[in-house]
C-alpha cells in the first residue's frame, strides 16, 4: 500500500535554515514548488498551500487545502554542493 506522507516530514523541510525551496508531488501529477516556509501551513490531516499576499508578507492569499493522502513525494530543489567541481 502507499505510505502516508507525514506532516512531520514536510516540516522537516520547513525548518531548514536556511531555507531550501523544494517540491510537493502529488498522485495526480500535479506539484507545487514551495518557495517561501510561510506558504504553506501544516494541519494534522491536511496542508494550505497558497501564494502569499506580497514578498516579506505573512499572510496567504488563494490558499489550497491538500490532503496528505494524495502527496507522493518531497523533491529538494537547492542546487546540491558538487564536491567533484
Amino acid at each position: 500500500g502507499n505510505q502516508l506522507m507525514k506532516p512531520e516530514e514536510i516540516e522537516k523541510l520547513l525548518r531548514l535554515r536556511p531555507f531550501e525551496t523544494f517540491t510537493i508531488h502529488f498522485s495526480d501529477g500535479r506539484h507545487v514548488t514551495i518557495k517561501h516556509p510561510e506558504s504553506i501551513v501544516l494541519h494534522r490531516n491536511k496542508c494550505e498551500i497558497g501564494t502569499l499576499l506580497r514578498e516579506g508578507s505573512l499572510i496567504l492569499d488563494k490558499a489550497k487545502f491538500y490532503s496528505y493522502l494524495h502527496i507522493v513525494s518531497l523533491e529538494n530543489l537547492s542546487p546540491q554542493v558538487n564536491e567533484n567541481a
